[in-house]
């Protein structure tokens, strides 16, 4: 579950630096309009966090399917992220030539953004995957522990009766003699067994 979690908070983040980085070159392009030094090196640093969350998200190991989009990505983002740094710093140096490449960096940007969003299923797949795999583990557990506590009743259950019967033998037995007894049979024979009051109640009457 923290794998997942963790996935889904770095797409998030590589979702947003992909428009960050797009942000980032129309507002050097804006800034070598209005005659100021573009900010290239924000450019920069945005395209190597996003490069490094990519890495990030595939050491996760999340699916293969999430590891595949990953492969499909990654030479796409690469292109993606030195054009922008490349766009960035040609805005300040020749404004005409960074905007003739701007429909070069449209169309990449918005070509990610599909296979970003297919990412995003990927991923949504993947823990929907893990949740069916937790769900089915606990409920082998709870059927186990069913299985456990019905054995458990059915053995106390046997062992009960088993100690019962043998002192309701004796209490029967100990009735006979007393009735034998009663009726003037000093002769009765007397087992004298187990080690509870039914002994005891034996032996007493062995010793009358």
């Amino acid at each position: 579950i923290t794998r997942m979690s963790t996935a889904q908070r770095l797409q998030g983040e590589i979702d947003m630096l992909h428009d960050t980085l797009r942000s980032d070159v129309l507002e050097a392009l804006l800034a070598a309009d209005l005659g100021q030094t573009p900010a290239a090196a924000a450019t920069q640093e945005d395209a190597r966090t996003l490069l490094a969350k990519v890495n990030e998200l595939r050491r996760l190991e999340v699916s293969g399917e999430v590891t595949r989009s990953l492969d499909v990505l990654a030479p796409q983002l690469d292109a993606y992220t030195q054009l922008a740094i490349t766009l960035a710093n040609l805005a300040g140096r020749d404004r005409a030539a960074a905007l003739a490449r701007q429909g070069e960096f449209v169309m990449r940007f918005e070509s990610l953004e599909k296979d970003l969003a297919r990412l995003t299923s990927d991923i949504e797949a993947a823990q929907l995957a893990t949740q069916a795999g937790g769900d089915a583990a606990f409920a082998d557990a709870r059927m186990a522990t069913r299985v456990v506590t019905a054995f458990a009743f059915w053995t106390l259950l046997g062992l009960s009766w088993w100690l019962t019967r043998g002192i309701v033998q004796r209490l029967r037995r100990a009735v006979h003699v007393a009735d034998r007894i009663a009726e003037g049979d000093a002769d009765v024979k007397i087992t004298v067994d187990g080690n509870d009051e039914t002994r005891q109640l034996l032996a007493s009457m062995v010793n009358m």
